[in-house]
């Protein structure tokens, strides 16, 4: 500690003025993250509004209901699909229905139903066991 006032006033005038310094530096980092933040929910809203007003007119589909479209269409070219299997199918679709377009399970659950799927339920072919 410094006896002198005069040497006490000058150090605090120096811790102050780095402070200031501080206090100043994180009003800037604060007012640009809060500007890119609202920048980024503004884009969001936008993009989002753009989406039901099309959605409205009828000029673009939800990308999940073409996905869920599309596999519907692709189990209705196979008819022998055994029930326990179509439950699961219908299960997963129900899920997939409800997540969110860039959530990690969206994904996951869109390549398992990808495969489920892509499998030829019920068609078989003859074994050909000649290797000539």
């Amino acid at each position: 500690e410094e006896k002198d006032a005069e040497m006490r006033l000058h150090k605090a005038l120096v811790l102050l003025s780095k402070e200031k310094e501080v206090s100043k530096l994180q009003q800037e980092i604060s007012a640009k993250v809060e500007e890119k933040m609202s920048e980024a929910q503004r884009k969001y809203f936008l993009t989002e509004q753009l989406k039901s007003i099309k959605k409205e007119l009828g000029m673009e589909r939800d990308g999940k209901e073409a996905l869920i479209e599309k596999y519907r269409k692709k189990l209705a070219d196979y008819p022998d699909i055994p029930e326990e299997v179509m439950q699961v199918i219908d299960q997963e679709l129900e899920k997939f229905s409800t997540l969110e377009q860039n959530s990690s399970e969206f994904n996951v659950t869109r390549s398992y139903l990808d495969w489920l799927t892509g499998i030829p339920w019920g068609v078989t072919s003859e074994e050909n066991f000649d290797i000539k």
